[in-house]
């Protein structure tokens, strides 16, 4: 898989100029387009009040964030090369519409603070992005700058395993950086066995063909602790997830247990869709 262009949401916060310098030096390295989108909603009041359109408001706003962005411009290196929309819709709508307009292969966001994989799939954006977006979207933490990743764990169940199109993108990283991809899988007792999967096993096996890619089977009743002793003893670089219909993420997304993956913020998480 060619990723030629990367989109970046920026809101201007630390946490979202943090993941589009890691955007732009990624891009660097893979020789991909950048493009930056900065969204923005008018509120309309409810039918029975009169409402006229503040054009000049608008437009005001809008030259306050491209002075914002060349402010920017003049601070990160590469920026110039980066082409930037300013879009009048709520974030996920932008979002999504701008990953169809510019032909996106990455969505790459940022989290927030010490707590922000937690605070970034509980957050209302964030998640409707994982779950609704077509292309993989990889989720940077605040203080996390890019480095080729060289360990790459990708949590999987085995369960209802199609061809997802982030596997072309695990097998690409790991073509590109020269990883190695850890399929992990933990073993709660009520899930599918690597022994119970024929058709996942070979989807995996043909879609990392010609990588370097290792299974490993772990036994926990939680999931999320599971993978996170993974991750702290083998010293993994990126986590992949699956957002739909695969418990890994469903058990990550519920408040209860999203704060015990707080521990691992500093990496970078990539979630993909099956096709």
């Amino acid at each position: 898989m060619k990723i030629k262009n990367i989109l970046v949401p920026i809101d201007f916060s630390e946490c979202s100029i943090n993941a589009l310098k890691y955007a732009l030096a990624m891009s660097h390295e893979i020789k991909s387009k950048v493009t930056v989108i900065h969204s923005y909603h008018v509120p309309l009041p409810s039918t029975d009040i009169s409402f006229t359109l503040d054009a000049d408001s608008i437009e005001d706003y809008k030259k306050k964030v491209l002075e914002d962005f060349a402010a920017l411009k003049s601070m990160i290196h590469g920026l110039n090369q980066a082409n930037f929309k300013v879009i009048i819709a709520y974030a996920i709508d932008a979002i999504l519409m701008s990953v169809e307009n510019f032909s996106t292969d990455l969505i790459i966001m940022g989290t927030k603070g010490a707590s922000g994989i937690s605070k970034t799939f509980l957050g209302s954006v964030s998640t409707s992005v994982v779950k609704k977006s077509k292309v993989p979207v990889l989720v940077i933490p605040a203080d996390q700058t890019f480095k080729p990743f060289n360990k790459i764990a990708f949590a999987c169940d085995y369960g209802n395993m199609q061809d997802p199109l982030g596997l072309d993108l695990l097998k690409t990283f790991a073509l590109l950086f020269d990883s190695s991809i850890h399929i992990v899988n933990v073993n709660t007792g009520d899930g599918t066995r690597r022994d119970e999967s024929p058709h996942a096993i070979n989807v995996l096996n043909n879609s990392f063909q010609g990588a370097k890619f290792s299974y490993h089977d772990i036994a926990n009743e939680d999931i999320v602790e599971g993978i996170n002793r993974y991750i702290q003893s083998h010293e993994i670089d990126l986590l992949s997830v699956m957002p739909r219909k695969h418990r890994i993420i469903e058990k990550i997304l519920k408040p209860s247990v999203s704060k015990k993956i707080v521990q691992h913020t500093h990496l970078p998480m990539l979630t993909f869709h099956e096709e």
